[in-house]
C-alpha cells in the first residue's frame, strides 16, 4: 500500500511538472507574437485589396540587363508566351 502511495504521489508532482513547463511555453509565445514586427515596418511596399483579402505588395524594377542566373531579364521579354508559360510553371 505504502508503494502506490508514493507512486501516486510521483505522478502528482510529475502533473505539476509539466504544468509549469506548459505554463512557461504559453509564457514565451506571448513573448513571441508581442515581439513580432509588421511586414511593412521591415520592406517598403504596400496593402492591396484582392477578392481573396488584403495582400501585401512589394515591387521592384530591374533594368533590361538584369541578369536572373544565366538568363537577362530582356531575353525573356523576347520569348514566345509559351516559353514564358513554361518557365512560370503555368
Amino acid at each position: 500500500m505504502d508503494d502506490i502511495k508514493k507512486r501516486l504521489e510521483k505522478i502528482s508532482q510529475l502533473k505539476k511538472n509539466i504544468d509549469k513547463i506548459n505554463q512557461s511555453q504559453k509564457e514565451k509565445s506571448l513573448k513571441t507574437v508581442e515581439a513580432e514586427v509588421k511586414i511593412e515596418e521591415v520592406v517598403s511596399g504596400k496593402f492591396i485589396s484582392t477578392p481573396f483579402g488584403d495582400s501585401f505588395l512589394r515591387e521592384n524594377y530591374f533594368s533590361r540587363d538584369y541578369r536572373c542566373g544565366e538568363v537577362e531579364l530582356f531575353q525573356i521579354f523576347q520569348s514566345s508566351a509559351k516559353t514564358i508559360s513554361s518557365l512560370a510553371r503555368d
